[in-house]
Parts: C-alpha cells; structure tokens; sequence
C-alpha cells in the first residue's frame, strides 16, 4: 500500500530538485516504484488527499497513477482498527494529548514541524485500512509516524527501495519525456 506522500513524491517532477537533492531522489525512488508496481494500492483517504492540485506536467504522471488505483474502502473492520488505534493514541504516557505526536518522535529537520492532528488521523485511517485488508504487508511511506500505529500488527512501514535495475524502463519512457520538450522547446507547465 502506498502513503499519500509516495505517491506526490512520485508525480512532482523539477520542483525543488535543483536545489534538494534528498527530494529529487525521493521523487526518483517514488516514482520507479509507482511505475513498476502494476496496481497501487491506496486507501480511500489517500485518494481524497491526492485531489489537490498539481501542475499540468505533473497530472500526466498522477493520471497514469490513476489507472493503475486500487483503492481499499474505509470499512466497519478498519473503523475499528482505527479506533484501537486511535485509543492507544490518547495513552499519555506514549502521546500528548494534544497533537498526538509519539513521545519518541523527533521534529522535522527542516521545519521543525511535528504534523497536524488531522494528518495524523489521515495517517492512522491508512494505517487501519491496510490492516483490515488483511493481505497487505507493507505500506510505503517516507513518514516515521506509521511504525508506531503499525505497532503489535503483521503490517510494516517502509521507504521505497533503492533503484529496481529491471524495471528502470518504466521510469525512463516518463523521464525522458521532460528531456523531449526541453529540446523542442515546448513547456507544459
């Protein structure tokens, strides 16, 4: 299953990259990985969270994405996981009460940021949906926070991997298009 900020990392291309080399190659690594991956599955919330807008380029990326969605429904049984999740949640001793941030945690190196509550929700939502589907094992995601609502479960958290040798065709049809225009000449964006 795939996070919400896998699959943004996935479709933005140039933004930023000239200057953050660890988000050019986390939308590299986002997007061979997407690309190669035949269905992605999503939770219903991360297709609701994909509706914000990107730039022209990038919707040709996030279209071919669409046609590849499986989205998991929100249902009576991931209602519940959330639920136990989200109790374990408002343990003080683990959670402030406030923001849920994880007592562990550690603020975003850039920005210092701890994230919203309701993007923890969101994330607890997806974290519950992957858990009720029963079948999935990983949910990939650059976000930290998932480990601690995967907790006692049989579903894991982890970052896209490192660059797939043999499906590095898939990737290179989408990048070589950025490549095209530039020589003619021609911005989509």
């Amino acid at each position: 299953m795939f996070d919400t900020v896998v699959l943004a990392h996935a479709a933005v291309r140039g933004r930023r990259e000239k200057d953050d080399e660890r988000a050019a190659h986390r939308n590299r690594q986002s997007r061979e990985l997407v690309m190669s991956s035949p269905v992605v599955r999503i939770a219903s919330i991360t297709g609701f969270e994909l509706g914000w807008p990107f730039r022209r380029d990038e919707m040709t990326l996030i279209d071919e994405i669409r046609a590849k969605l499986r989205i998991e429904p929100f249902d009576a049984l991931a209602q519940e996981h959330a639920v136990t999740i989200a109790r374990r949640c408002l343990d003080r001793s683990v959670f402030c009460e406030l923001c849920w941030t994880h007592t562990g945690a550690k603020a975003c190196e850039r920005c210092g940021a701890m994230g919203s509550r309701w993007r923890k929700m969101n994330d607890i939502y997806i974290a519950a949906t992957a858990i009720a589907a029963g079948d999935i094992t990983t949910i990939y995601t650059y976000d930290g926070r998932f480990k601690q609502y995967l907790e006692g479960t049989n579903v894991e958290c982890a970052e896209p991997p490192e660059t797939m040798p043999l499906q590095r065709h898939a990737l290179e049809r989408v990048e070589g298009e950025d490549e095209d225009e530039e020589k003619s000449g021609k911005s989509s964006g």
